[in-house]
């Protein structure tokens, strides 16, 4: 698989009609073509109905069918009590696939807008959280997945298109996009990486990408912090600075008694609607915003 520009929900789409088979079931919620799931034969139409899509799903996943539920990621995870209790509880084995994270969904504003799901999906036991960084990278997790470790995933997902960015595909929970020995990193999840490539080689920052959010690899993160002499961090996120991904790199810190100055870079508070450059220039998340925010 060539990597291109494209959207991650793209590669998460394609892989789907190239690895999907009778035992694989989607359950829409009135956004088949949005999630990229249109063109898939084995799907279930459920309306604009995310709390009766995940009961279905979890008695599909009790029955031995491999159950995917597709929407946004506000109105996926808004659902959380169901996919608690239905779900997380019983450890039943479904892949959550929320679109439109972040403020790229634009015009259509603040309800739309999946700013908090990261925080919610990764507090829940048994709960897996990956968001992958390109096209390529959606693509090949989504094989990975489907075919050969389906359980409790909750997959995130852009709708805006990211430059390629990786140049092959080998799975790991935390990529180094751009390397450096000057001690200050910056580290980024999902599509917002694109816009640090410039600034980490530019500066000379270390670049990270957290491919799988929850379970956080902190053994991994220890190799990296001792490797690259690590005192300075830059956390980057479309999503709110509560509970996301600054949240998950504060708590590494802390628990790990490391001696390592902190800034989180998100959003704070809703979002808002107008066109996706002008809220990522606003909530100074473009690259002269985050440039200006490092330490």
């Amino acid at each position: 698989m060539i990597n291109k520009r494209a959207a991650t929900r793209d590669g998460f789409g394609d892989a789907l009609l190239e690895y999907g088979n009778d035992n694989i079931i989607v359950l829409s919620t009135d956004l088949a073509k949005p999630t990229c799931v249109d063109k898939y034969k084995n799907i279930i139409h459920m309306g604009i109905s995310e709390s009766n899509a995940i009961g279905v799903a979890a008695g599909l996943s009790s029955y031995g069918f491999k159950s995917i539920v597709t929407s946004f990621a506000s109105f996926l995870t808004g659902r959380y009590d169901q996919i608690r209790c239905s779900l997380a509880y019983p450890n039943l084995p479904c892949l959550l696939v929320g679109t439109h994270g972040g403020l790229a969904i634009g015009r259509d504003g603040t309800t739309q807008m999946g700013l908090e799901d990261i925080n919610l999906m990764r507090c829940l036991p048994n709960m897996t959280v990956i968001q992958p960084v390109d096209y390529l990278e959606a693509y090949n997790i989504t094989r990975l997945i489907l075919t050969e470790n389906f359980t409790l995933t909750y997959l995130r997902l852009g709708r805006q298109p990211v430059n390629p960015i990786l140049n092959n595909f080998e799975y790991s929970d935390i990529r180094i996009i751009h390397k450096s020995f000057s001690g200050k990193i910056i580290i980024t999840t999902g599509a917002v990486c694109q816009e640090s490539i410039s600034i980490a080689e530019k500066l000379n920052y270390c670049l990270l990408h957290i491919t799988k959010l929850y379970p956080f690899n902190k053994a991994l993160m220890n190799k990296i912090c001792d490797d690259y002499n690590i005192h300075t961090i830059n956390t980057i996120e479309d999503h709110s600075v509560v509970g996301g991904l600054g949240t998950i790199i504060s708590e590494y810190i802390s628990q790990n008694n490391k001696n390592i100055k902190l800034r989180c870079i998100g959003i704070n508070g809703f979002g808002e609607s107008g066109k996706p450059e002008d809220l990522y220039k606003k909530y100074l998340l473009d690259t002269n915003g985050i440039q200006q925010q490092l330490i």
